[in-house]
């Protein structure tokens, strides 16, 4: 039997690109999500035997109420409905933290105030007197998809504990919430271990 092979034209196998791309970038995307929040935990994993081992050789941790910036994103391009995301996942973390005696929550209309003339971590903390913060960031991604990361600071701390990131699931915008209660419940755990981590020198 005689087999007729069919080559594709230049515009099929462009067209066939095309649509393949989109697929191609956000596994991309994926993948180097997932290293970020591999390198994150491992290096979670050795600030926690960090803060173990010097637990009693004079590190001290903060006590009394600070004061905390819960930075929400503004406008995000390719997500318009991105703003409103960002202040229900603020307000939620707020809710969370009210009944914590180891934070004071700045005021959120300041914050956002302070936001439109800085997004400088070190010049909000500044103007707003604060060493904490929880920066909510949403990112669009290919397909009507995208990702929030939290990313925690507490600039007292020794550079090697000062801040902490997590990593949302890559999904569909109107899913991006689906596992908030985790990340919140993650984001509160590490401001208390950052807490307790050794202090730079003043």
């Amino acid at each position: 039997k005689t087999v007729v092979q069919q080559s594709l034209s230049p515009a099929h196998s462009a067209r066939i690109a095309d649509e393949a791309r989109p697929q191609l970038e956000a596994a991309r995307l994926r993948a180097t999500l997932n290293r970020v929040a591999l390198a994150d935990r491992n290096a979670r994993k050795m600030v926690d035997s960090i803060i173990a081992a010097n637990s009693g050789s004079g590190a001290s941790a903060v006590t009394g109420p600070r004061r905390l910036i819960i930075a929400e994103p503004n406008n995000v391009p390719g997500w318009p409905e991105a703003t409103a995301v960002g202040r229900a996942v603020g307000d939620s973390l707020r809710r969370m933290l009210r009944t914590r005696a180891r934070f004071t929550i700045v005021n959120p209309d300041s914050v956002r105030d302070e936001l439109l003339r800085s997004r400088n971590v070190n010049e909000v903390t500044k103007s707003l007197n604060s060493d904490v913060v929880v920066s909510i960031k949403l990112r669009a991604l290919p397909n009507d998809s995208g990702v929030m990361i939290l990313q925690e600071w507490d600039l007292t701390a020794e550079p090697a504990f000062r801040t902490r990131l997590q990593v949302g699931k890559p999904g569909p915008k109107n899913e991006v919430l689906a596992n908030l209660d985790a990340m919140l419940i993650g984001t509160v755990s590490n401001l208390n271990e950052m807490s307790k981590a050794p202090r730079r020198a003043p």
